[in-house]
């Protein structure tokens, strides 16, 4: 079958276009020329018909340069035969136009037409470079010897094309089979019948530390494997072999040429001969160090999940637990402050009711603690002086701390400001120099230390292998005790984990000082080695603005008001000692013992109503309800926020977007306080 059909005529004289025409082409319409001269050109009787054959696709040009420019512009579709005269004055000549078609197709197959020629066929051949693809045809041509010819160059061009193609096609394919072979990570071998290497993939020398050719002619199972992996691998073969069957996934572990092994997965199938012999095995062996890596690490993540899931029924029992007692403490220390207020100087009760306001402030400390950890207190976050909270701290640090442990600071001067949470700052200054102590023995010394350090990228790594970058203010707690490994280093902020006897540690300070700091954007660092103590890092980030000034809050005078307050609360003591409060204190005030009722009182009295005092969980409505038609109906009217237990993510988004939040226990200073710089906050705020 003949693909390309495509001659090209380049002849100066057109008649002779007509007589390949009539030949080559025996369907086409009419002839140009008379029968006689027809005759004249194809050695043929005037009356006999030149043989018919399937037309080929002729294309003519009456000068070489046309034809060469044909030839040029039909890459695409190129030419399968010229057909060239030997002399077509004035330009190039046929030898000429052959040389310079043959430089941009060397495929193409070009015939000399000639009658007469300046050329011999010797100097045609030299010049255009080889007899190759070169044939000469005389005129007058015989018709049958020019179908022929045509017939055998065009097929002889399309089989050489086809073979052009699959031998493209075959090194296409062998170099895509190299290149796979060469650039994946997985070795790819092949053996004999006896598991002797006949191939092997470059890859070999850094997966097992041999180049292919140290394998070749070795044995698989010998040379790769010891032991019962060696035993297993040989059964394997010899059992595949015998039942014309591969096997696929099969794990050992491969010896390196350093003596160390390397876990790898094989897998194969059987070659066979035309008898259906097995004459060996192709296979590929892959390193799967890096799976078994994963499975590792997928293995400690799904323990670290259960931990998480233990943290957080921990957390929300402790939340619950927290609940409860804040709710208690109160009216506790809500009464205990409004009796005080009522006794005479000198009373013995006095006393008594003091001993009452520290346990209650003691338990509520307590409760804070309980509440850090599970990590569902609302921060108030305040720009601080890190050296104040030390030095006002250090006096405490020193009755914790053993007599026998010297406890020094290293303040730098001029410290940078913080933004935090004062308590929770305490907090963590607190855990570390407990952690600290308890890791020191007598005569140690522990430093608190603060500085300002700037920090260049890639210089310091935290506990999470994070980058440190930027400007820090550092607080560095060191002692020098008894130091840890590195396995018990890696473990430290574990919840629970802990290196103290039973009874003595809850394994919770540590993890309680990461979560603090983590809800500060803080980081962390440790340094520590066993017999040369532990220096702990915590890097807060630098604060835009200065400090306030003294950051401890000191009782003062409660200031009164004459405000109508709408207080909603469903705990009957804690609603009526806060009503108890705000009426001693000059405040006019409604209850709501849900948050049903606090929404009909809003609706019929909220043009008396100076400022909504809400629990957040309540029977029928909660704080968000009465928050969220607050904002849609009274946008102007005050909103405060309490709870015991701030369990909902609400809370948070609340605070940043500026309504207030009471933690619950609360004194009545705190109330009040809280209360009078609401009010007065919006009257100001108001255009």
């Amino acid at each position: 079958m003949i693909d390309n059909k495509r001659v090209l005529i380049i002849d100066d004289d057109r008649e002779i276009w007509q007589a390949f025409q009539n030949v080559l082409c025996p369907s086409s319409n009419g002839r140009l020329i008379s029968g006689r001269r027809l005759t004249t050109l194809l050695r043929k009787d005037d009356e006999e018909e030149p043989p018919l054959f399937p037309d080929f696709e002729l294309s003519f040009a009456a000068q070489g340069r046309d034809g060469f420019e044909m030839v040029n512009n039909g890459q695409e579709k190129p030419f399968a035969v010229a057909f060239i005269d030997i002399r077509m004055p004035p330009g190039w000549d046929g030898m000429e136009t052959a040389v310079r078609i043959r430089k941009i197709d060397p495929n193409i197959e070009i015939v000399i037409v000639t009658a007469y020629s300046d050329r011999s066929r010797d100097e045609i051949v030299q010049a255009v470079g080889s007899p190759e693809k070169l044939l000469f045809l005389r005129k007058p041509f015989d018709p049958e010897e020019l179908i022929q010819m045509t017939l055998s160059l065009t097929t002889k061009w399309n089989l050489a094309r086809r073979e052009a193609i699959s031998q493209s096609a075959l090194r296409e394919s062998e170099a895509r089979f190299k290149t796979l072979v060469e650039t994946t990570s997985d070795v790819v071998w092949e053996t004999d019948a006896a598991g002797r290497f006949v191939y092997c993939s470059p890859v070999s020398e850094y997966v097992y530390g041999y180049r292919p050719m140290e394998l070749i002619g070795k044995v698989y199972h010998e040379m790769l494997l010891s032991g019962d992996d060696a035993r297993q691998t040989e059964k394997l073969f010899g059992e595949n072999a015998k039942n014309l069957k591969g096997f696929h996934g099969i794990e050992h572990d491969c010896l390196l040429r350093d003596g160390h092994t390397v876990p790898i997965e094989s897998s194969a199938t059987v070659v066979v001969n035309d008898s259906g012999i097995v004459i060996g095995f192709r296979g590929i062996d892959r390193d799967i160090s890096a799976r078994r890596i994963v499975a590792k690490e997928k293995k400690l993540l799904e323990a670290q999940i259960r931990q998480s899931q233990k943290m957080e029924a921990l957390g929300m029992l402790a939340g619950g637990v927290a609940h409860d007692i804040n709710n208690i403490l109160t009216p506790i220390m809500g009464n205990v402050q409004l009796a005080m207020l009522n006794l005479r100087s000198g009373n013995p009760l006095e006393e008594n009711l003091i001993e009452i306001q520290r346990s209650s402030e003691r338990a509520a400390a307590l409760i804070r603690q309980i509440l850090a950890f599970s990590r569902k207190q609302v921060l108030e976050y305040k720009v601080l002086d890190l050296n104040t909270i030390v030095e006002n701290f250090f006096k405490m640090l020193k009755r914790l701390i053993r007599s026998d442990i010297n406890l020094v600071k290293d303040l730098q001067p001029g410290l940078w400001p913080i933004i935090g949470d004062i308590g929770q700052t305490e907090q963590v200054l607190l855990n570390l120099a407990v952690n600290a102590r308890d890791a020191s023995n007598a005569n140690s010394t522990i430093t608190i230390r603060t500085r300002n350090e700037t920090i260049k990228e890639y210089d310091l790594f935290d506990v999470d292998r994070k980058v440190l970058n930027g400007e820090f203010v550092v607080l560095a707690i060191k002692d020098t005790g008894h130091g840890m490994e590195k396995e018990t280093l890696e473990r430290i902020f574990d919840p629970f984990f802990t290196t103290k006897k039973e009874g003595q540690g809850t394994g919770l300070g540590l993890s309680t000082v990461y979560g603090v700091i983590k809800q500060h954007k803080g980081r962390i660092r440790v340094e520590s080695s066993p017999n040369r103590g532990t220096t702990f890092y915590i890097y807060f980030l630098r604060a835009q603005q200065d400090a306030c000034g003294d950051q401890l809050e000191f009782p003062t005078a409660i200031r009164r008001g004459k405000e109508t307050i709408l207080v909603a609360e469903d705990n009957d003591p804690v609603r009526m000692i806060t009503v108890s409060i705000l009426e001693t204190f000059g405040y006019k005030v409604l209850e709501a013992e849900n948050g049903g009722k606090a929404l009909k009182l809003l609706a019929e009295h909220h043009s008396e109503i100076d400022l909504v005092l809400s629990d957040i969980v309540m029977p029928e409505a909660g704080g968000k309800v009465i928050m969220e038609a607050i904002r849609a109906n009274y946008p102007h009217l005050p909103l405060i926020l309490m709870s015991a237990y701030p369990q909902d993510l609400f809370v948070e988004d609340a605070v940043k977007q500026g309504i207030c939040f009471l933690q619950k226990p609360f004194t009545p200073q705190t109330l009040t306080k809280k209360i009078r710089e609401t009010i007065d906050r919006r009257k100001d705020d108001r255009p």
